[in-house]
């Protein structure tokens, strides 16, 4: 008698996030290419994306996460602010 097939468990990539994650993970959350995320970042399609530095992206995981979930996007909350602005700073100095 075969066994049962046991169901593979869920795993959640929108559990635990940063409040600032890189392009790469958020491509590979949406399941997209890398390629693909940095060119709807620079089109500003790219839902939470934030330029830091003259080439680099992150991305607000709240923001993306509110996307998936069909909920209306706003405004970063104001507990992000800090966050970014460390991300700035060291974006600034890494050109």
């Amino acid at each position: 008698m075969p066994r049962a097939r046991q169901p593979l468990p869920r795993v959640d990539l929108l559990a635990d996030l940063p409040p600032l994650i890189s392009v790469a993970r958020a491509a590979a959350i949406l399941r997209i290419s890398l390629a693909t995320a940095h060119r709807r970042a620079n089109l500003g399609t790219l839902p939470g994306a934030v330029k830091v530095s003259e080439r680099r992206w992150m991305v607000r995981s709240l923001v993306l996460r509110k996307w998936l979930a069909g909920e209306p996007l706003s405004e970063p909350p104001a507990e992000a602010a800090p966050a970014l602005r460390v991300v700035r700073a060291v974006g600034d100095r890494l050109g």
